[in-house]
């Protein structure tokens, strides 16, 4: 709660009431003074693009804001709820905020894992068993070649899944994803290209991230509402498909 000098000084008190919060289909909070400060709406989400919401979509209740005492002051850091307080239906974004929680928490501890890793001494490019892998058409040597290999994340690999992952990104809008779903790919690819931009991408954590961007692609892909988009996500699943077959041993 902000509280002007003068209040604080004089201790004033006056009538408080709750404004309304202004916040997207996905969570992402816009404004928690919709009624206050007017001009800090929007019909669509700076952050991702998806429609705004004032009030519930099951009874029509306004969203609880920050509280707002006049003359006095205001709360600015209400989070978005995650059910109505009149009717308690959950909000759309109550699900999608927890995935995005969720998938936030296993990437910290995923870098955690890789500092100590790399305190450790450890070796962050060799995965270990020798088994036989076949040749994609983004490695080196005839596709569909057998050979039998020590499977290791190597130098010429990691230029392999830039190209792809820089690809992927340019076409994110024509993959038929989800806005979620295509803010997790984009969050998901740019950390792998950092990572791989300083040579520090554990196997575990490169496979771990192409496995969930497939599983986005394939949802896309199967609620297309066209072929193109079929087609063009498709393209990516068996290219991700390939890379994680000719490293990891499929």
């Amino acid at each position: 709660m902000y509280l002007s000098p003068f209040a604080r000084k004089y201790g004033m008190h006056s009538e408080s009431w709750t404004d309304t919060m202004q916040v997207c289909e996905n969570g992402h909070k816009i404004t928690d003074h919709a009624v206050l400060w007017p001009q800090g709406r929007r019909n669509r989400c700076p952050d991702c693009g998806a429609v705004t919401l004032m009030k519930c979509p099951s009874c029509q209740a306004d969203i609880h804001g920050g509280e707002v005492v006049m003359g006095v002051g205001y709360n600015s850091d209400t989070l978005p709820p995650a059910h109505c307080h009149q009717c308690g239906e959950a909000y759309p974004w109550k699900e999608k905020v927890a995935i995005r929680d969720a998938e936030a928490k296993k990437r910290a501890e995923e870098m955690a894992k890789e500092k100590e890793l790399q305190k450790t001494g450890g070796n962050s490019y060799n995965i270990g068993p020798i088994g036989t892998i076949a040749n994609s058409p983004l490695m080196m040597g005839s596709p569909g070649a057998s050979q039998t290999v020590t499977v290791t994340f190597t130098t010429d690999s990691a230029d392999d899944l830039k190209v792809l992952i820089k690809s992927l990104l340019d076409s994110l809008d024509e993959l038929g994803l989800s806005a979620p779903d295509k803010e997790t790919v984009k969050d998901d690819a740019e950390y792998l290209k950092k990572k791989l931009d300083g040579g520090k991408a554990e196997p575990g954590l490169v496979r771990e991230c192409l496995n969930g961007i497939k599983k986005k692609l394939a949802d896309a892909a199967a609620t297309a509402a066209s072929s193109q988009i079929v087609t063009k996500a498709g393209h990516y699943l068996g290219l991700i498909g390939d890379f994680i077959a000719a490293n990891f041993g499929g």
